[in-house]
């Protein structure tokens, strides 16, 4: 146990207990010490206070920078649990089933057919067409010939004679049974245009003796050269 001599309640002590008289004495136990030293008030002056204040502020001030720079952490994702896939084997193809075709029975000698051979015929050889002789009144006696006194020569062109051009043409002609010229082209090339076009345009006016079958004037073809000579 432990005395403590309260002495003048005048003085600047609190207490929670009651007030007790001057010079009285009171017992404490150990506990009530430790409880008495707590409720015991604390006295600071005036600029303490102000220094207390000021530290409280500052840290107060400090504590809220230091949230406003370390970044907020971002909420996580919740861990997904890991998905596995399965691969399935594919299923094997169905390999088709082969249909045995039902063979046919055994044939017996007696289902037999004997062959028949035929002999190959002699193939009898027809005689060949005759050509077919012309009649008489269609056989040609005469050839076609130009009637040289009545047909005017060509015309040598005036550019082929001056460049020393010459040459043979071959004019085909075909003959009207009148003597008239039909038709007619060039059947060979003197190798010159000029010589080429004259000879065309004397030859188409020219008038010919016709072929004749027998005594009948027939239509006939011909040949006839044209030649284009340069005599010095």
């Amino acid at each position: 146990m432990i005395k403590i001599l309260l002495k003048d309640q005048h003085k600047n002590y609190f207490s929670s207990e009651p007030l007790l008289t001057r010079d009285e004495e009171r017992v404490f136990s150990p506990g009530e010490m430790a409880y008495q030293k707590l409720l015991k008030p604390m006295h600071f002056s005036t600029e303490t206070w102000g220094w207390i204040l000021s530290f409280l502020f500052h840290a107060l001030l400090l504590f809220g920078i230091g949230l406003s720079l370390f970044p907020k952490s971002s909420p996580q994702m919740p861990a997904l649990p890991p998905s596995m896939i399965e691969l399935v084997p594919s299923p094997e193809p169905q390999q088709p089933q082969s249909k045995t075709e039902p063979q046919p029975p055994p044939l017996r000698p007696d289902d037999m057919v004997k062959a028949v051979v035929q002999k190959p015929k002699a193939l009898q050889k027809k005689p060949a067409p005759r050509p077919q002789q012309p009649s008489l009144a269609q056989r040609v006696t005469a050839m076609a010939l130009p009637d040289y006194l009545r047909n005017p020569p060509p015309i040598y062109p005036e550019e082929a004679r001056r460049k020393g051009e010459q040459g043979v043409v071959y004019i085909w002609v075909k003959i009207s049974p009148a003597g008239t010229v039909a038709s007619l082209s060039i059947y060979r090339s003197s190798g010159f245009a000029d010589l080429d076009a004259s000879a065309v345009d004397a030859v188409k006016r020219w008038r010919f003796h016709p072929a004749k079958s027998g005594n009948t004037p027939v239509e006939s073809q011909a040949v006839v050269p044209v030649q284009f000579h340069l005599t010095k």
